[in-house]
């Protein structure tokens, strides 16, 4: 019987040309004394072929960890796409292009002198929903709600097979015995 977590990584993992190398940290820092600003420049250098996005990516809310690698399942999956959970990052997000550093410098934020600017800033953020706001919350409501329709079909599915297996199983220990 098939099950979500027959499809994984072995693929990507096993070609991976990843190595455990020991990192030669005085040529990284060229011989000078470790600071913050020392670092960021070093892991700026080192890291510049790998940024792929010069913008922020903005969530409307945030989204729930899903919870596999727990001594529980979520019931009705047919294919898991991310496997983070429990103590990790899903292998796939951590080390693919889908998933590379922003470029700092091209990224425009603000800075405060201190907290109470940022809580005066913030507390004149309204909190009331726009019209533009209120359609997208019901339309990704609706896509949650198919979603969980869908997910309780396929386990209904899954269930299905189960118990048509054991019903054969059954008939041929009861015609044996």
């Amino acid at each position: 019987m098939q099950n979500a977590f027959d499809d994984g990584y072995g693929d990507i993992m096993s070609n991976d040309k990843r190595t455990d190398e020991k990192i030669d940290v005085k040529s990284i820092f060229n011989n000078q004394s470790f600071n913050k600003d020392i670092f960021n420049q070093a892991f700026n250098n080192e890291n510049a072929d790998e940024y792929e996005h010069d913008e922020l990516i903005v969530y409307d809310e945030p989204q729930a960890l899903p919870s596999s690698g727990g001594a529980f399942q979520e019931l009705g999956q047919t294919k898991i796409n991310d496997f983070t959970g429990g103590r990790g990052v899903d292998y796939k997000r951590a080390y693919t292009k889908e998933n590379k550093f922003i470029n700092p410098d091209k990224v425009k934020y603000r800075e405060y002198k201190n907290i109470n600017e940022l809580k005066a800033e913030r507390s004149n953020i309204s909190h009331k929903m726009s019209d533009e706001d209120k359609r997208k919350y019901e339309q990704r409501k609706m896509r949650e709600e198919e979603k969980e329709r869908k997910r309780r079909e396929a386990q209904q599915e899954i269930d299905n097979k189960y118990l048509e297996q054991f019903d054969k199983l059954n008939q041929l220990f009861i015609k044996d015995y």
